[in-house]
């Protein structure tokens, strides 16, 4: 559905705009209301201005660089550039170069593409992971499958988007967290087992939800990237209490081979592998209206517990060392 609906959206920009120019305005509308009401990252960014709305712009002209975004936790600038591409079209290197160049101004930490084209030549994807600030992108396979609702999403009121409405859970994952809580009053560690498709992601979400105080963390550890992407998703997605994400990855060849190419960049969401970086982050937004949530790859494994031993000396109302539990 969500495919579907964005696909459409795209297809009325195209033939809606008046030249490329236009074409160009209206997506980059598109992405700063995106940006803003898209849970992971509006948690994440405090403000978000067109390039022409920046403050800090000081009459430049736009030189690859269409959107400032500002972080909530450290005054950090990341710059985005949104790309409006024929989704069967390959997005080469000499596309973003400008934005590359961008990056590297004193002002900027990072930077992000975000494009309707999922295709990306070789040249394009190492120039992204080679670089000294940190670079993400957004496909059109992020959007589509985003929260956004947007087969109610209007191009001439942008502001006006909307997310979908969230998921209730049904009887079996209430069931299977009823059972999860009695396992836990006798025993610190257990096993989820349940069939394919049947919400175990958000069966795990909901068992948080009901276990971990707020002002808590959580360390959920995953075997790849692209499960690490999709839990991270969905998670920030359709959660009932405010979430403070952290990813942990190592390497975008750590882990099991991934059906798709999914690499760090794609996480959307800065990740790393220095502890202290990170609990670094973690108390500079912690606050009692938080639950942390550190999500790790295998490989990643010692950062995530060093990460989360740092978080665990932190008092937390109704949550002490003896209090951890283990969910496989």
């Amino acid at each position: 559905m969500g495919s579907t609906d964005f696909a459409s959206v795209v297809d009325k920009l195209y033939y809606s705009a008046t030249d490329e120019r236009d074409k160009g305005t209206k997506f980059e509308r598109l992405v700063k209301r995106y940006i803003e009401l898209e849970p992971k990252y509006a948690d994440q960014f405090s403000d978000v201005w067109l390039w022409t709305e920046w403050p800090g712009r000081n009459g430049q002209v736009d030189t690859g660089i269409d959107i400032a975004v500002k972080d909530r936790y450290t005054g950090e600038l990341t710059v985005i550039q949104a790309k409006f591409y024929d989704p069967q079209r390959q997005l080469d290197k000499k596309h973003v170069d400008s934005l590359f160049t961008a990056v590297g101004k004193v002002d900027f930490a990072h930077g992000m593409v975000v494009t309707t084209t999922d295709k990306w030549s070789k040249h394009a994807e190492d120039a992204l992971a080679d670089r000294s600030k940190n670079m993400q992108r957004i496909r059109l396979r992020d959007l589509a499958d985003s929260t956004i609702d947007w087969s109610a999403f209007d191009l001439a009121r942008p502001e006006t988007m909307r997310k979908s409405q969230a998921k209730e859970p049904r009887n079996y994952p209430r069931e299977a967290i009823a059972d999860i809580v009695r396992g836990f009053e006798s025993a610190d560690r257990g096993r989820l087992i349940m069939a394919c498709g049947t919400g175990k992601t958000y069966t795990s979400l909901k068992l948080v939800e009901e276990m971990v105080p707020v002002g808590g963390s959580v360390l959920f550890q995953v075997p790849s990237i692209a499960l690490l992407q999709q839990i991270l998703n969905e998670w920030t997605a359709q959660a009932s209490v405010p979430l403070r994400p952290l990813a942990v990855c190592s390497d975008t060849k750590a882990g099991w081979q991934d059906a798709e190419d999914v690499q760090v960049h794609d996480l959307g969401f800065r990740a790393t592998t220095d502890p202290q970086r990170l609990l670094n982050r973690a108390r500079i937004s912690t606050g009692a209206e938080h639950l942390t949530v550190v999500f790790s790859t295998y490989q990643s494994i010692h950062t995530g517990l060093a990460l989360r031993e740092g978080l665990d000396h932190r008092t937390v109302p109704g949550q002490d060392r003896q209090s951890l539990r283990h969910l496989q």
